[in-house]
């Protein structure tokens, strides 16, 4: 492999992504930066984790306030908990492996 590309990944990330996927769609797999390819693949199943967990603090913390704060009417609340349930469901509809217990580690 050039180490022109593996230099890309520290200089350029984005000129670095696009010429991995250009490799992988023309299956030129022996041109990969695989050392670095592997690690940003393992750090998006990290992120999509914690942005869950985050989801679900929000979640959470609407709930918590709205059982709590009960004497604050309606419109003082705002649409917090409605939204959160909204948006919860869009960083794992597709991926399955995300509606189990999440990993205390992420």
């Amino acid at each position: 492999m050039d180490d022109h590309i593996i230099n890309l990944y520290d200089t350029d990330f984005l000129i670095w992504v696009e010429r991995q996927v250009k490799l992988l769609r023309g299956r030129q797999f022996d041109q990969l930066d695989l050392d670095h390819l592997t690690d940003e693949i393992a750090d998006m199943g990290g992120q999509l984790k914690r942005e869950l967990r985050h989801r679900l603090e929000l979640l959470l913390m609407h709930l918590l306030k709205y059982r709590y704060q009960r004497q604050r009417t309606a419109s003082q609340l705002g649409t917090g908990p409605q939204l959160t349930h909204i948006t919860l469901a869009t960083p794992h509809r597709n991926r399955p492996a995300l509606s189990g217990p999440l990993n205390a580690s992420a």
